[in-house]
């Protein structure tokens, strides 16, 4: 609790006449870089790969299914390679792949457009496998 007090206050000051800033960025951008853009990626490759490789695999394999192979193995490389291409400048947020760049062109909002549909797709595949039994026609 007194960690997050800790963060809370300078974050609420950040943009306020005291200014707290780390190296010129304001404290909160600060912490919403760090934690949405390096901790939640590592954080989803860890329990991937907690999940998959160190785990009981009878019991993962029973609740994942047909997505098990995608778990284990496509997602860490996925979630390593977003997160290098955001530590070496590469990639940018998706949020400036759309709406507020339409007047760019298809272009650059075409690819965010196919990894949606492409995610859409594949929850369509798996929504019998994830739905409750209960829920099922």
């Amino acid at each position: 609790m007194g960690g997050v007090f800790c963060l809370g206050v300078p974050s609420a000051l950040s943009y306020t006449p005291a200014g707290a800033a780390v190296l010129g960025v304001p404290f909160l951008d600060f912490v919403d870089a760090s934690v949405g853009t390096f901790a939640l990626p590592v954080t989803a490759f860890l329990l991937a790969v907690v999940f998959t490789w160190a785990a009981d695999t009878a019991v993962v394999r029973a609740e994942l299914g047909r997505a098990y192979p995608v778990v284990k193995y496509a997602i860490p490389i996925v979630l390593v390679a977003v997160t290098a291409t955001t530590a070496a400048g590469l990639a940018r947020p998706g949020w400036s792949l759309t709406a507020g760049s339409l007047s760019d062109g298809l272009v650059r909002v075409a690819p965010t457009f196919g990894v949606l549909a492409v995610l859409l797709g594949v929850g369509w595949l798996l929504r019998d496998r994830v739905r409750p039994r209960r829920w099922r026609r």
